[in-house]
């Protein structure tokens, strides 16, 4: 990440040249010149004065993915009941990317803008130190006992937003872009968990829940700039969306090495879930060869929580008996990326 940021920032430099605004953009506001909007990218956008315009942002991220009921097993020192920590997956950092595209339409300054995201993640963890009780295989009162587990937590995010917005509010310094559209997320969170059982004889039992979700909804939310001067800027965006989520696939199978086995299924289960996005950092703009185009440095920080993503859980907990609502699925982390304008 250190080589992509300082990679930027020299790419940055190498194109920048002094000069004015482009005469095609204008910002619309009534400030200096050295006051100019940081960006083509979620935090900003250029007014076109005459005609049509646009750009295009390219992103790389650094995301950490978490979770409610993530729980693997609990540790013991007895064969009866938990008595030590938490075994769990880490929150390790996974690269990805996310693309943008920007329509500065000629009709009273309203911009379209379309965003894509991938992430890919996996994680894993392996223990043989102790006895252990896993919610996977059962709940209390605990009558299968673990010495050795192994877990795998696959986790791919696709998300994309289609939105249209318009400045409401553009001060000396402050600016403020309300903003509409849709978004589409397509999810799959596959799960592994592999543990010795202890019976009169070790037995291997195996678990996998599988889920794959997609669903589309209504998106609201507002975009704020506070303008530095000399091309620099904060910017703080938050949104949220209420989306209509299938899950086409949604299974989970229990096997052990003694040959039995059993299966759980809820394919297009559906349920409405919430989404909220938050983002906060600082641009740093500037035209690039004789005002022909602007562009833009952006480094993030972003927090979104995908509510009721896990289905999986909720689906176990029905397998063994239990009751447990669907769990939350939560993704932080680091955005450096460019911004063009044309």
């Amino acid at each position: 990440m250190k080589k992509v940021f300082f990679g930027f920032i020299a790419m940055t430099l190498l194109v920048a040249e002094e000069g004015q605004i482009p005469s095609k953009i204008d910002t619309g506001l009534p400030v200096n010149l050295d006051q100019i909007q940081a960006g083509i990218s979620q935090s900003g956008r250029f007014q076109v004065r005459d005609g049509w315009g646009g750009g295009f942002t390219l992103k790389f991220n650094e995301y950490a993915p978490s979770g409610d009921s993530r729980e693997i097993a609990y540790e013991s020192t007895t064969l009866q009941q938990p008595e030590g920590k938490v075994a769990t997956f880490d929150s390790k950092y996974h690269a990805g990317f996310s693309a943008g595209v920007v329509l500065n339409l000629p009709y009273d300054h309203w911009t379209v803008s379309g965003d894509y995201l991938w992430f890919l993640g996996t994680e894993e963890v392996n223990k043989d130190d102790s006895f252990y009780f896993s919610p996977v295989f059962n709940l209390p009162p605990f009558d299968l006992v673990m010495d050795f587990f192994h877990s795998k937590w696959r986790l791919q995010v696709n998300v994309g937003d289609l939105t249209l917005s318009r400045a409401y509010y553009s001060g000396t310094n402050l600016t403020f872009e309300p903003l509409l559209g849709f978004k589409v997320a397509v999810i799959e969170d596959d799960f592994k968990l592999v543990a010795n059982v202890i019976t009169e004889s070790l037995v291997s039992q195996e678990t996998w829940v599988e889920s794959s979700s997609w669903g589309v909804g209504p998106k609201l939310g507002v975009k704020g700039n506070w303008l530095l001067g000399g091309g620099f800027s904060f910017f703080g965006n938050v949104s949220s969306a209420l989306l209509y989520t299938t899950y086409t696939d949604l299974e989970v199978t229990y096997l052990n090495s003694l040959g039995a086995s059993s299966l759980a299924r809820n394919n297009n289960a559906q349920i409405v879930q919430p989404i909220i996005d938050t983002s906060v950092g600082f641009n740093l703009g500037t035209s690039a060869w004789k005002n022909s185009f602007f562009i833009n440095l952006e480094i993030s920080y972003n927090f979104a929580v995908f509510f009721s993503q896990n289905m999986g859980r909720a689906l176990v907990s029905t397998a063994t008996s239990t009751q447990a609502t669907p769990a939350n699925l939560y993704l932080q982390g680091v955005s450096v990326g460019l911004g063009f304008i044309f």
